[in-house]
């Protein structure tokens, strides 16, 4: 007790323990990917063997930034990259708490065109009350306040990276250029010669709250990442989705734009798979994961589900079990470890104590399979397939 009869004990410290006791802690010269989501929204941490420390995009829980408060949990208080795959609340909730007395480096954002500005004037003229759509305005505002300190990028497939050092690199490898092109960014949002916003009627409805969703064009400029320590690389497919019809769309679009730079090893073999889009029909993509597994399996994939009872689907669940070796989810309600069972994925391990829905996983080597674990809110499988 302190003299003037107060507890020295830090509420804020105490309660992160709650969150992420149990989960693995980086001790340098080792990886560690952090994924965190509990049913709206997902972010991932990643922790460098060199101690640099990336997050790619943001999410709440219980009313406070999870990728922030795993952060102060890991005591770390520069962000050297931040990464936002694409513009739906889901993955920009928190923004401004993940950035406040935080020094971040570099940004890479979602392509836009240079219209943030506009779009957080449209938000707010259309539904100033909606309390989401304010967490979107905010959020952009504080991406408008970083790209006018000149720290944020729009990167590009195969074309930016970010060599750490000599045996750690980041690598770009969605969305395809056919995709930015027709995204609602470049067809539907426009400026006219007075400088006035035009806004098609979709997005219109949609920031006005007369939809409910967007469908995929969000998701049509969703960036991914490939990290690459030595011989690992580890894919963070964000919400990538199947595409149109045409072939340089989606998936097939990633891929026959990194085969054309003779940079598709970046998506063969890997150690381990966050799933794009939590785990959607609509991101499966077959060829995607042969190379992904590369004949031999890829020994973890991990899932942020989206509202549990929906995603991860059923039939991507069954189609990973012959590509992929473990599976954790970083949250698990009963009807989704029921999809999961019934997809021949059998439980496995145990629980640690963290309260939040979180997954981590440490490779002590790039040659090592990879320490998982999950939280009392996950859970954790193995393929039936063998």
């Amino acid at each position: 007790m302190a003299g003037n009869g107060t507890s020295d004990v830090d509420p804020e410290r105490t309660r992160r323990a709650a969150w992420f006791r149990g989960l693995d802690e980086p001790t340098g010269g080792d990886l560690c990917v952090y994924l965190l989501g509990g049913g709206f929204g997902e972010a991932v941490i990643i922790c460098l063997p060199g101690r640099q420390t990336i997050v790619v995009d943001g999410c709440t829980w219980n009313g406070r930034s999870l990728p922030s408060e795993l952060l102060c949990w890991l005591g770390c208080t520069t962000v050297d990259c931040l990464v936002l795959t694409h513009p739906d609340e889901d993955h920009l909730l928190g923004l401004p708490a993940l950035a406040t007395n935080r020094q971040v480096e570099r940004v890479w954002r979602f392509p836009s065109g240079g219209r943030d500005e506009q779009l957080v004037d449209l938000v707010h003229k259309l539904n100033p009350d909606d309390k989401r759509k304010k967490a979107l305005r905010d959020a952009l505002g504080v991406l408008s306040k970083l790209e006018f300190e000149e720290r944020v990028s729009e990167p590009q497939i195969a074309t930016t990276s970010w060599k750490v050092d000599a045996q750690t690199r980041v690598a770009v490898v969605a969305p395809p250029p056919f995709d930015i092109k027709r995204s609602y960014f470049g067809n539907e949002i426009d400026v006219s010669t007075t400088g006035d916003l035009v806004v098609k009627r979709s997005i219109r409805n949609w920031f006005g709250r007369e939809t409910k969703a967007l469908g995929a064009v969000n998701n049509q400029v969703s960036l991914a990442l490939v990290i690459e320590w030595k011989s690992l690389r580890v894919l963070l497919a964000g919400d990538v989705t199947n595409g149109t019809k045409d072939k340089r769309s989606g998936w097939s679009g990633v891929i026959r734009r990194l085969d054309a730079e003779n940079q598709l090893d970046l998506l063969r073999g890997l150690g381990a798979v966050k799933v794009a889009h939590h785990g959607s029909w609509e991101s499966y993509w077959e060829a995607a994961w042969q190379l992904h597994s590369a004949g031999v399996g890829v020994p973890l994939a991990g899932v942020v589900p989206f509202s549990q009872g929906s995603l991860p689907d059923e039939r991507t669940l069954a189609e990973l079990t012959r590509h992929v070796e473990t599976l954790a989810l970083t949250a698990a309600d009963d009807e989704c470890i029921r999809r999961a069972s019934a997809s021949r994925w059998s439980r496995s391990g145990e629980a640690a104590n963290a309260e939040a829905p979180a997954v981590s996983l440490r490779w002590s080597a790039p040659d090592a399979r990879p320490d998982v674990r999950f939280g009392q809110r996950g859970a954790m499988f193995v393929s039936e397939s063998g």
